[in-house]
Parts: C-alpha cells; structure tokens; sequence
C-alpha cells in the first residue's frame, strides 16, 4: 500500500464526502469519536469554504495554531484518516492530554493485513498521550 500525508484540495472533494459520510454513519451508528474536529466542524458541500476554514492559525482562548493533514491511499486514491498538528504545546494541551488524529473506524476495526501499520500507528499514538 502507497500511503502519503497530504494537505486537501479541491481535488480530494468527493474523497473527502466518501470519508466524512461513512465516518457520520459510524458516528450515529458505534457512536464514534468525532476527533479532530477539525474536518467535522463544516460542511464539505462546500468545499471553498471548508478548505478555507479547515486549519486553525490564530491562537484564542487557550487553542493553538494548528493544521489539518489526510491520510491518502495513493493506489486507490482513497482518504484514510486525517491529523490535526499543533504548532506548538500550551498548557491547555497538556492539561487535555489532547491529540487530534483519527483514522476510519472501518480500518481500526477490521484490521486486515494492508491496515496492520495503521493499527500500530493509531495505537502508538493513542497510548503515547501526554500524561
């Protein structure tokens, strides 16, 4: 499996929908975390809009800078998951122990041998955790 980290364009839109609409799915049915929230805080139908607010780059209120990536499959041009990188660690961060990543549900349950490395990223993150 080819897999990159990208930034999104307008190109990925329907890649993006295909994502977003079986994450919602698994959300309403698993009740799946919604993390980052980054790519569930707007509508994807409109995706100048979406692209547009999709990163976080002026420090409010304790939140930090931050950019979104997705996770590609390159060989069937597929979006896997996304990753929300701070620019920097606040207090607030550490205080939440928060990491933003997520990848599909439907890969994390499953786990068939091309999505084993995925699985021990997610657990590597997930058990990484600022505590």
């Amino acid at each position: 499996m080819n897999v990159k980290l990208i930034k999104l364009t307008r190109e990925y839109k329907n890649e993006l929908g295909e994502m977003i609409d079986e994450w919602k799915y698994d959300q309403k049915v698993n009740h799946t975390n919604r993390s980052p929230y980054a790519i569930f805080k707007n509508d994807y139908h409109d995706i100048d809009y979406y692209l547009d607010n999709l990163d976080f780059m002026v420090p409010t209120d304790g939140h930090v800078p931050t950019t979104t990536f997705f996770l590609l499959d390159v060989d069937r041009n597929r979006l896997l998951g996304a990753v929300n990188i701070r620019h920097y660690v606040n207090y607030s961060v550490i205080e939440l122990q928060s990491i933003d990543y997520v990848m599909l549900p439907s890969l994390l349950r499953a786990v068939p041998t091309q999505y084993c490395y995925l699985y021990r990223l997610h657990r590597y993150i997930y058990n990484s955790r600022i505590r």
